[in-house]
C-alpha cells in the first residue's frame, strides 16, 4: 500500500467558551488537519491543535508536513500503516 496523495488543511474552531490558562485566554483553537490517501483508496487524517506559545503553529506544521511527507506520495515506494484502536 502506497500514499498517494496528502492534503493539509488550517483549521479555526472558535471554542464555547475562552479556554483561559495562566498566560492566555484562548476563544479559538487553530490546528492543521492531515488527510493521507492510498492508492488503495483508504482514506486517513490526522488533527493537531498546536499551541502557539511553544512556538509551533498551523502553517509551520503544514511546512512540515509539505516538506518532509509529502515528497514520499507515489511514485515512490514508501510504504505507509494504519493503525486503529483495537490493534
Amino acid at each position: 500500500m502506497k500514499i498517494a496523495q496528502i492534503e493539509t488543511s488550517i483549521l479555526e474552531m472558535p471554542y464555547t467558551k475562552p479556554l483561559v490558562t495562566a498566560t492566555n485566554n484562548f476563544t479559538v483553537a487553530r490546528g492543521l488537519l492531515v488527510k493521507a490517501v492510498t492508492d488503495g483508496g483508504i482514506e486517513g487524517y490526522g488533527y493537531s491543535d498546536l499551541f502557539p506559545r511553544s512556538g509551533e503553529t498551523p502553517e509551520t506544521a503544514r511546512h512540515l508536513v509539505e516538506a518532509i511527507l509529502k515528497p514520499f506520495e507515489s511514485p515512490h515506494t514508501h510504504r505507509a500503516r494504519f493503525t486503529s484502536k483495537s490493534d
